[in-house]
């Protein structure tokens, strides 16, 4: 069965130019590309530039350009020009990530995210002109409960990088699927396909004998988990003498309890607080009183209970390693956090269940119409059984290379992210050393929360009307008669311009950043509808009324694709668009559509199709072209 393969660059079909096709599906350190090779007179028929998405699609049979058979989007980064071809290197969607960047604190006392990862994902990724909902990405309440953000922090930072540091606060993989256009952030090796790769036998359904790669350098079967446990309770009283304020322990305070004269005292924050008898200065490993609570005069009659962090070594070792390998290899973690000996035992444990053996990797070349049955992509993890070198694993997709017109596809395989995934560190205490990262410039937290609740303007849109002169009467400059806006030498008199200027019309329209959002807040694009369109917030429906926008983008390039984003309070809709102003599409909320006719006029309109009565607060249109 020979492949098809489809090409479109700018909306505009190259695939009869197309020399040769490579797609990388990559995931979490890597985007995927697309090389591909075009001969030169592919000037005739589009004019290639920087930045311009390119869509590929690949399949056996049936139609060929539809959702389930993209295998690429992206936007073209290098451009090279050689006798008789052009090679054209495309990043996919995620290289929008990194070009992208933001500067604000999520706190989850403030910000709708609560703190959930996963929510700020979904915030990032939009804010970087991407996709992610809750259909592609994983809550990460539901496999990580105990983790919440009390702030993370993004100061003018990369988009791309912020996803990474979330995935790795989690243990979460991320990537983009071109088939349903979705960023997913989901657990490492989530998604375990059903089928199974098999390399000899019967079963088998490789090519040739992949070679395999038994890494031993990151072996070690003993390890020293250094940390600062948290100590039992320690006493220390003190003599009041009416007038001393502070008083130094021996260790830095954790948790504390004061009594004076066998009262227990109100401990509280300095300008947060608003009674209380005394503070705590950890790092002096001080007790302060307020000036109405100072102890009065007695022997031992300041009495501070308090547990305290004390830096301790517990070593683990891994005896079944160290007898296969008749040697001791050792390594080294320190911990900031650790509570208690069981703690710092469960994690080197855990560390050397994951690394006491080698780590595994294999490259398998199979069929594209195999890896097509199989629903294979990068990211999944899946079962490889190779009946030849006895091997029988669970391994990550990491790479699949993929070439037109060649028949195969070549997939990079391997097990570190399946065992690392399972190492269950305490992430809240993981979670609260990389909080401290990324706050240690401790100014910043307060100056990016202003700027979170700071309304900076930026424009909506950019409108050029055009207003015709109308010449039909043959107005002139010096001719006679009616000269609007010209002096008359008939009548000696300066004309008006009234009569003679037509209606003013739109002539171009261009939304900010490719993004029309429409809050209902004012009838700037209400078109010719019969719903409700009020300036207070939401447009509402009887049965059956319509929704109509005016142009939100026109004469500024042609429309290829656009999504198109409802948020509805109550009722039923079908939802519409067009391209050129005419033919309308329709189209499902949340989801990229491609128009099968382009053109330079685009307009939503949304029919209200269930209820009598319904209402949307929101339509959010972007990703034009």
């Amino acid at each position: 069965m020979v492949k098809k393969n489809l090409i479109k660059i700018g909306g505009v079909d190259v695939s009869s130019k197309r020399i040769s096709v490579e797609i990388r599906d990559e995931y979490q350190e890597k985007i995927s590309s697309a090389i591909i090779r075009l001969r030169f007179d592919v000037n005739q028929l589009t004019t290639l530039s920087k930045f311009q998405e390119g869509i590929i699609w690949e399949n056996f049979s049936g139609t060929l350009e539809a959702d389930a058979n993209r295998r690429f989007i992206g936007n073209i980064a290098r451009i090279e020009r050689d006798t008789g071809e052009i090679k054209i290197t495309s990043f996919g969607e995620l290289w929008k990530a990194i070009q992208s960047e933001v500067n604000q604190t999520f706190d989850k006392n403030i910000d709708s995210e609560a703190g959930e990862g996963s929510e700020i994902f979904k915030t990032l990724a939009e804010l970087a002109g991407l996709t992610a909902d809750d259909s592609s990405v994983v809550a990460t309440g539901t496999a990580n409960t105990d983790i919440v953000l009390d702030k993370f922090v993004c100061k003018n930072a990369e988009i791309y990088e912020r996803m990474q540091t979330l995935a790795d606060i989690y243990n979460y993989q991320f990537y983009h699927r071109p088939s349903v256009d979705k960023v997913f952030f989901e657990p490492k090796g989530y998604t375990l396909n059903s089928n199974v790769i098999r390399i000899g036998g019967t079963s088998n359904n490789v090519q040739g004998f992949p070679k395999w790669v038994e890494d031993s350098s990151k072996i070690f079967n003993r390890v020293e988990i250094k940390g600062r446990f948290l100590e039992p309770k320690k006493t220390e009283s003190f003599n009041g003498d009416g007038s001393e304020t502070t008083f130094t322990l021996s260790f830095e305070p954790e948790i504390v309890t004061v009594t004076v004269d066998g009262t227990e005292q109100t401990g509280g924050v300095s300008g947060s607080t608003s009674t209380f008898d005394y503070t705590v200065d950890r790092s002096n490993k001080q007790i302060v009183f307020e000036s109405g609570s100072i102890p009065g005069g007695g022997t031992n009659n300041v009495v501070i209970l308090y547990s305290y962090r004390q830096e301790k070594s517990v070593f683990r070792n891994n005896e079944s390693s160290i007898s296969e390998l008749g040697r001791t290899i050792s390594n080294r973690f320190t911990f900031s956090d650790i509570d208690s000996v069981d703690d710092a035992e469960r994690r080197g444990d855990k560390l050397l269940e994951v690394y006491s053996d080698e780590f595994i990797t294999t490259k398998p070349v199979m069929k594209p119409s195999i890896v097509e049955s199989f629903g294979l992509e990068a990211g999944q993890s899946i079962r490889v059984v190779d009946e030849r070198q006895d091997k029988d694993i669970v391994m990550v997709v990491k790479t699949m290379i993929s070439r037109y017109p060649e028949n195969d596809v070549k997939l990079s395989l391997g097990d570190k992210e399946v065992r690392i995934a399972s190492i269950d560190f305490d992430n809240s205490k993981r979670l609260k050393r990389i909080e401290e990262e990324l706050a240690k410039g401790s100014t910043f937290i307060t100056e990016s929360k202003d700027l979170k609740h700071v309304l900076n303007s930026a424009r909506r849109d950019i409108r050029v009307n055009q207003q015709d002169y109308d010449i039909s009467a043959g107005y002139s400059i010096w001719g006679l008669g009616t000269a609007d806006g010209f002096y008359d030498w008939g009548s000696g008199k300066w004309g008006t311009h009234s009569d003679a200027f037509e209606a003013e019309e739109e002539h171009t329209i261009n939304q900010t950043n490719n993004i029309y959002n429409e809050d209902f807040d004012d009838d700037n694009y209400e078109g010719a509808g019969t719903a409700s369109w009020s300036n207070t917030g939401s447009v509402t429906f009887t049965a059956g009324q319509i929704a109509l926008s005016k142009s939100i983008e026109l004469n500024n390039g042609t429309i290829v694709s656009a999504t198109l984003t409802s948020t509805e309070t109550s009722g039923s809709f079908t939802y519409e668009m067009t391209a050129n102003g005419i033919n309308w599409e329709t189209v499902t909320s949340g989801t990229k559509h491609f128009f099968t006719n382009q053109g330079t006029d685009l307009r939503f309109r949304a029919t209200e199709n269930n209820s009598s009565t319904a209402e949307i607060q929101n339509i959010k249109i972007e990703a034009f072209r």
